[in-house]
């Protein structure tokens, strides 16, 4: 009897169970959470290229051709070609490789 006491007092008062303290500190939390949620984006990545078309060439991909003993650095340099790698990129990647 009681507690329908208390909750036609809530119910009338329009709080029904939540204080307004309990209000106060939730649109609080939103506030501060709210700006910080698009930080929580996943990184990006800092391990690739970008070919002339604006696709993702990921330098894991890259890594067995620079390293590939069996090739010439002509083979190695159409190979990086063929994905898309820009010229001048794969000049300084076979470049850096033969030092």
């Amino acid at each position: 009897m009681k507690t329908q006491a208390i909750r036609a007092i809530r119910m009338a008062n329009g709080t029904n169970g939540w204080s307004k303290w309990s209000m106060a500190l939730l649109l609080g939390i939103a506030v501060v959470a709210l700006p910080v949620l698009p930080a929580c984006s996943p990184p990006v990545p800092t391990n690739v290229l970008k070919d002339a078309n604006g696709n993702v060439i990921d330098l894991q991909t890259i890594d067995p051709i620079l390293n590939n003993s069996s090739l010439t650095q002509d083979q190695k340099r159409q190979q990086l070609l063929d994905l898309g790698v820009p010229e001048s990129v794969a000049d300084g990647l076979l470049r850096a490789v033969a030092k």
